[in-house]
């Protein structure tokens, strides 16, 4: 029998799952190993319930994840029937086709019992851990085999017995041990606490299960969802996107279908998957992807769950590279995948003007591994951001990380952690995208070998996306600047750019650098406000060249 809650009741206890949510993101965060977890934050968690639909999760956590948990663990009470769960059991994949769309992304869920011993939810968490086998030079994996260590659903503990063979099965396939299962658990020990936290708040209201508030949250996000998709007018919304591929470039076609309270999202002319190079997307994570866009775009103030998937529908040919079939390689998709965000921007940004935000520099992430000639091993990631994209709200934040929640590293905790030296990091003037209102300016990144390090191995990989394409501003507004990957062999040497990304054993005198793109502008620029082009100089976002050329302005 549905029970009726009051909506003062209703705010109390779903502000209080939200919360707890935030605690299980604080212990993964504090109780990590490796800098792409703690660091980088690229993890996320969530309470599901024994259905696999989503009833919470932390404002923190990491998007995509959040989506596409669902899917995970449907696939996981596929082979593992809620039913036959047990108290102490605790679930792992890192199935890409089942979650987030490659193998570094390890997913568990920790079934909750109440006191009758009936699963009343399902904790959630994944983590890109730092490594997961298989070759290092990630631009030439053929198959999925070739990336690393495939794990299906298994059970990481049985009734509180951990599961010792696959334990040593993945110890014995990736790199750094220690840091890889020490973010596993991690996600086991947040899952834990979520359990005993949610456990506590059904004691606290008298609750034998989540099945009233469930529906209830679902229900209202869902209403906030709808309501958003109903306010746009009723049409056909088109747009042309392009992605650097491995070899070359290639487009998609977008097409969004507004009709009364649902939208279907259609990718068309989407070319076969790649057969070398991991750019390909899997459907799971894509429509995580799309999902939380058009929540950003559409309906931001309604806490996330699975209410926002009901009116969205996703058409996307199989076979395809943002949907790859088993057994295409996948460790790279975001290099494909990153390129949504502005496809569906420019689709919906006729109908959305004040809410459209002009494309933002794509993120990408320095990869680095070795052992320094004292014997100090290393396996860490640098992510850094470009610049955000402009909007009618006002110009770009710089270094902001978008479609990703993921953050950006410090120099202090890269150096610290790694055989590299950051030898420059700063805004590259010009390259913020000309509006009436600008995007912010990339960001340089130059590493390096510590001086003085003798020996040792230094390998470093970069495959950034944006390098052979523009991503345009919105109603009049200009690009923002272009990814730009370099490298010198020594100082005064000539520099050599890589259009396909650079994996290098670094020697003690080449330097690397990555100019990271600047956010695309919106808006006519000759509408720029005059001083505020005067403090873009001022600042060094803009030359004294750089304003003249955008804007036309000229030195008092």
């Amino acid at each position: 029998m549905k029970t009726v809650i009051d909506p003062v009741s209703l705010e109390i206890m779903w502000q209080r799952v939200i919360s707890i949510m935030e605690e299980c993101w604080t212990t993964i965060w504090r109780t990590s190993f490796s800098v792409v977890v703690g660091e980088a934050l690229d993890f996320g968690c969530e309470v599901l319930d024994p259905r696999g639909n989503v009833l919470a999760h932390p404002w923190r956590s990491m998007p995509a994840f959040n989506f596409a948990l669902p899917n995970c663990l449907r696939g996981m009470i596929a082979r593992f029937p809620v039913e036959t769960l047990k108290p102490g059991d605790v679930l792992i994949t890192n199935d890409p086709w089942l979650c987030a769309g490659h193998l570094f992304d390890i997913t568990i869920c920790t079934p909750v019992f109440n006191r009758d011993g009936k699963v009343v939810a399902v904790m959630g968490g994944v983590a890109n851990v730092a490594d997961i086998g298989g070759t290092r030079a990630r631009h030439t994996t053929r198959e999925i085999y070739d990336e690393g260590l495939f794990i299906p659903p298994l059970k990481l503990y049985d009734q509180g017995k951990i599961n010792e063979q696959l334990v040593e099965i993945i110890e014995n396939n990736v790199r750094l041990a220690p840091m890889v299962m020490g973010d596993v658990h991690a996600l086991v020990a947040a899952n834990q606490v979520g359990a005993e936290r949610i456990l506590h708040l059904m004691d606290e209201y008298d609750l034998s299960d989540l099945e009233d508030l469930t529906r209830e949250v679902q229900a209202r996000t869902e209403t906030a969802m709808r309501d958003a998709i109903r306010a746009l007018p009723d049409g056909v919304h088109e747009s042309v996107q392009w992605c650097d591929g491995v070899d070359a470039p290639f487009s998609f076609k977008t097409r969004i279908t507004v009709k009364g309270d649902e939208l279907k999202l259609e990718f068309l002319d989407v070319p076969p998957q790649l057969p070398q190079g991991g750019t390909n997307v899997t459907y799971s994570i894509l429509f995580a992807e799309v999902v939380y866009l058009l929540k950003c775009i559409l309906s931001p103030e309604a806490p996330g769950n699975d209410g926002d998937f009901r009116p969205i529908t996703l058409e996307v040919p199989a076979g395809t590279v943002l949907n790859c079939t088993r057994p295409a390689a996948v460790n790279q998709r975001t290099r494909t995948m990153w390129s949504v965000a502005p496809a569906i921007m420019s689709a919906l940004a006729p109908v959305l003007r004040g809410r459209a935000q002009a494309p933002t520099g794509y993120p990408t992430s320095f990869k680095t591994y070795g052992r320094t000639g004292d014997g100090h091993a290393f396996n860490d990631h640098m992510f850094q951001a470009g610049g955000q994209g402009a909007s009618q709200q006002g110009d770009g934040v710089g270094a902001v990380m978008f479609p990703t929640s993921a953050s950006n590293v410090s120099v202090e905790m890269f150096e610290v952690r790694t055989g590299f030296l950051v030898d420059e990091k700063e805004y590259i003037a010009d390259s913020a995208g000309p509006g009436e209102f600008r995007g912010a300016p990339g960001q340089r990144v130059t590493l390096r070998r510590r001086p003085g390090e003798e020996g040792g191995q230094y390998l470093i990989g970069v495959w950034p996306t944006g390098l052979r394409y523009d991503n345009p501003g919105l109603f009049g507004g200009g690009n923002g600047s272009r990814m730009r990957l370099v490298s010198r062999k020594h100082d005064g040497a000539p520099e050599e750019e890589h259009l396909g990304g650079i994996f290098l054993d670094m020697d003690p005198h080449t330097r690397v650098t990555l100019d990271l793109p600047g956010g695309a502008g919106f808006g006519d620029p000759k509408k720029r406000d005059r001083e505020a082009i005067c403090r873009d100089v001022e600042e060094e976002i803009l030359t004294s060249d750089g304003a003249a050329a955008q804007y036309g302005w000229k030195a008092q």
